[in-house]
C-alpha cells in the first residue's frame, strides 16, 4: 500500500480590502475613534469617576421628632422636676414628674423648604416656694443631608 507524503503546506489566508472613504472604511475608522473617545466622554460627564476628595457645604434639613425630655432644677429644695413626651418614661419618673408645656415651631424665612430656625418654648407651673434656676432639654431631631451627600440620622439637642 502506497501512502501519500506531504511535501509542503501553507495555511489559507483571506484578506478583505476596502477602498479609502468607502462605507466599510468609514465604519472601521468610526469604530476605532469611538473606542478611544467614548470612555473619555463617560468619565468627563460622570463628575466623580476619578474624585479622590471632594469638599462641599450644605445646610441640613432638621425637623422636630416630637420626642423630648425636659428637666427643671429647683434652687430652694435642690430637686429636679422632669417631664417627657413618652408616657412610659413619665410613669417611671414618679414624684419628680411635673406637667410642662412644650411648643416647638420651625421657621423657614426664605421659603426653600428647609427651616432655618427651630424655636422651642417651655412653660413650667411653679409653686410659691419654688424657684427654677436651671433648665435642661433633650429634644429629638431628624437630621437630613440631601445635596452633596445623601444621609439621614436622628439627633438629640
Amino acid at each position: 500500500v502506497c501512502r501519500m507524503v506531504v511535501v509542503a503546506a501553507e495555511p489559507v489566508q483571506r484578506r478583505f480590502v476596502a477602498r479609502p472613504w468607502s462605507l466599510a472604511y468609514c465604519f472601521h475608522v468610526a469604530c476605532l475613534i469611538g473606542l478611544l473617545i467614548i470612555p473619555f466622554i463617560i468619565a468627563y460627564t460622570s463628575n466623580s469617576l476619578w474624585t479622590k476628595e471632594k469638599f462641599g457645604r450644605e445646610r441640613p434639613e432638621v425637623h422636630f421628632q416630637h420626642v423630648a425630655l425636659l428637666i427643671a432644677d429647683d434652687a430652694t429644695s435642690g430637686a429636679s422636676y422632669m417631664f417627657s413626651t413618652s408616657p412610659t418614661l413619665n410613669e417611671v419618673l414618679g414624684t419628680s414628674l411635673r406637667p410642662m408645656v412644650l411648643r416647638v415651631r420651625e421657621e423657614d424665612a426664605d421659603n426653600d423648604g428647609r427651616p432655618e430656625v427651630l424655636r422651642a418654648e417651655v412653660s413650667v407651673p411653679v409653686g410659691q416656694a419654688e424657684a427654677i434656676t436651671g433648665f435642661t432639654a433633650f429634644i429629638g431631631l431628624d437630621y437630613h443631608l440631601r445635596d452633596t451627600v445623601r444621609w439621614s440620622t436622628n439627633a438629640t439637642a
